[in-house]
């Protein structure tokens, strides 16, 4: 559907069965087991459009676009970054700020860093930059006075010589010519300049939902709502992973999603 794809850089030990050294192993090996299984059929290209009352999607590919019929369709596209608009950051896309560390490696190599935001996603960044990146330093900025970031990302940070955590504080501007210079934080009434070559937003992420706005139902955030046995309010369509799932995204909770919904839709195709 579009968006850029986030992978999980660090360790992942908690996935039961399965221990991998990051989401670039889990996805080879989630990728071979699929290889595996008869009577799937892989299609790469873009979803453009999807009717989950009728049961079809359309893709644009290599081919042109193509109608699939489908008597159900899962939803499964998950979320893409947020961007800051406040301060404007557009025009210096590019020239020092970023939304992915790993996307965009060559821009932090051997520079200070500043991240803002204090979830897992800024943390477990913080970690990867200053141990894979050669970056003298990286600071955290975070609006709020907690970080929300898992407690074992939190201490690795606050044990790291590198890394430097300002909760309270808030990205007011950045300086530059050519590219990225320093950045200004507010930090309890008070500006700071912090110099740095670059700048990395992560602040969480919205739900990939554009495709079946007015089709079935939504929340205030647009993450789209299911039942449980995870169906929308459109009579063919299911939703799993990220994109239903405000409180708790994570790889176990969206497996178990997309294992009740098969199961569901089974029935649904085949009544007894």
């Amino acid at each position: 559907m579009g968006g850029q794809l986030w992978m999980i850089h660090k360790e992942i030990p908690d996935y039961p069965g399965l221990v991998c050294a990051d989401g670039a192993e889990m996805v080879e090996r989630m990728e071979a087991h699929l290889a595996m299984l008869s009577g799937i059929e892989r299609i790469v290209g873009e979803v453009t459009e999807i009717d989950g009352e009728e049961g079809w999607v359309k893709i644009r590919g290599g081919q042109g676009e193509e109608v699939l019929g489908a008597e159900a369709v899962v939803l499964a596209t998950g979320m893409v970054r947020r961007r800051l608009w406040e301060p404007d950051l557009r025009a210096w896309e590019g020239r020092g700020v970023e939304y992915t560390a790993s996307g965009a490696r060559e821009a932090f190599v051997g520079q200070r860093v500043c991240i803002v935001g204090g979830g897992d996603g800024a943390f477990e960044n913080a970690l990867w930059l200053a141990d894979t990146c050669d970056c003298p330093e990286v600071t955290v900025s975070s609006r709020g006075e907690a970080f929300r970031a898992r407690r074992d990302f939190v201490e690795q940070a606050k044990a790291h010589p590198k890394i430097r955590l300002w909760a309270g504080s808030v990205l007011e501007g950045v300086e530059g010519s050519d590219r990225i210079e320093a950045v200004f934080l507010r930090i309890h009434g008070e500006i700071q300049r912090l110099e740095v070559g670059a700048l990395l937003i992560k602040i969480g992420f919205a739900p990939q939902s554009q495709r079946v706005v007015g089709q079935c139902r939504l929340d205030p955030q647009g993450y789209v709502v299911v039942d449980a046995t995870q169906r929308t309010s459109s009579p063919r369509l299911w939703a799993v992973g990220d994109v239903c799932t405000p409180i708790d995204p994570s790889l176990s909770v969206c497996v178990g999603q997309g294992c009740l919904a098969a199961r569901e839709i089974q029935r649904f195709l085949r009544p007894v």
